[in-house]
């Protein structure tokens, strides 16, 4: 994990001094630098031939339940509960985005190409093979925990505050858990993909 964090970002950091002057492009074409970070992992994984738990494509028709993922009273398969989740989440940040500012179009258009990279890589490594070793190694709910508080924290190093690092664990956690629960990261890359998109287009994000 560390090889692959000190392989990131020293690449991430020569992409965007290499792209200074255009600082969307440069903080999204920086997220590519996440291969290096998944690289390692890929690497370890063929080495010892043990696939990680969570990298398969994953059911859309498990159950998962409300509001504890693993329990409670409202359970639903996967594609309902985040089909309201995405819903509930779109209305709310609508409320946060200017619709009415100036290259709106063009702002879509970042909001899109960083959704897509980022959400792809940041699962493959967060689900795919972090999540898998902590639960391998942990059990389900203590690898949950600490995968997904793990998340929150590396976002600190991309300039977010601590409340926001904190949103981003609760986030990581419930990511996780529709990754568990799916046995897979489609689900999960979508979910992840719609939130950077809304995290671009209300200014979070760029």
């Amino acid at each position: 994990m560390v090889i692959g964090y000190m392989l990131y970002h020293s690449s991430g950091e020569i992409i965007k001094h290499g792209l200074a002057g255009d600082d969307a492009w440069a903080i999204i074409l920086s997220r590519l630098s996440l291969i290096l970070f998944v690289l390692p992992f890929a690497l370890a994984a063929m080495l010892t031939k043990k696939k990680p738990l969570y990298l398969a494509t994953g059911s859309w028709g498990t159950t998962i339940y409300f509001p504890w993922i693993f329990k409670g009273p409202v359970q639903d398969p996967i594609w309902r509960f985040m089909l309201i989740f995405l819903v509930v989440v779109c209305s709310i940040f609508s409320f946060f985005i200017d619709w009415g500012q100036p290259h709106f179009l063009v702002l879509i258009g970042y909001a899109l190409s960083f959704a897509l990279i980022n959400a792809v890589l940041e699962e493959l490594l967060w689900r795919g093979y972090i999540l898998s070793h902590f639960v391998s190694g942990f059990g389900e709910l203590k690898g949950l925990g600490i995968a997904g508080v793990t998340f929150g924290l590396y976002h600190y190093h991309l300039g977010f505050s601590w409340p926001v690092c904190l949103l981003f664990s609760i986030f990581g956690i419930m990511m996780g858990g529709v990754a568990i629960r799916s046995k897979g990261l489609i689900p999960v890359m979508v979910m992840h993909f719609v939130m950077n998109v809304l995290f671009v287009l209300s200014g979070m994000i760029l």
